[in-house]
């Protein structure tokens, strides 16, 4: 079982890599930014501090997305990994008041339904 938190390691990671993201797409002012945009001003988009602190958790949880690997099957890891599709609404839906519709959520039980199965295997 402990193998299993290095997974749920990952996610949770990954899900802190998205909020602080997120946050640094919010504090940067823009109303919307574009790949160009982001091209452009490269430095200055990744030398805001919640975005690079978002790219120092997503190495971080890189590094130990392959201690994961090392593991576990491919069949069996990567398919745990959309659980971070569930803690992601959770979190949108408490913290910043999205809209989150009855087909998000359908689709959210599906996912832990399919978790759940795999978890089984």
């Amino acid at each position: 079982m402990y193998p299993l938190f290095i997974i749920l390691g990952v996610v949770m990671l990954m899900v802190c890599g998205q909020i602080l993201f997120k946050e640094g797409v919010k504090k940067l002012g823009l109303k919307e930014i574009t790949v160009l945009s982001v091209t452009r001003n490269f430095f200055l988009v990744i030398s805001r501090p919640f975005i690079f602190s978002g790219f120092v958790i997503f190495g971080f949880s890189f590094l130990m997305w392959l201690v994961a690997l090392s593991r576990f099957d491919l069949s069996y890891a990567v398919p745990l990994l959309s659980t971070s599709y569930i803690f992601v609404l959770i979190f949108s839906k408490l913290v910043y008041k999205e809209k989150v519709g009855k087909m998000r959520w359908l689709g959210v039980a599906i996912i832990c339904a399919g978790v759940w199965l795999i978890t089984l295997s």
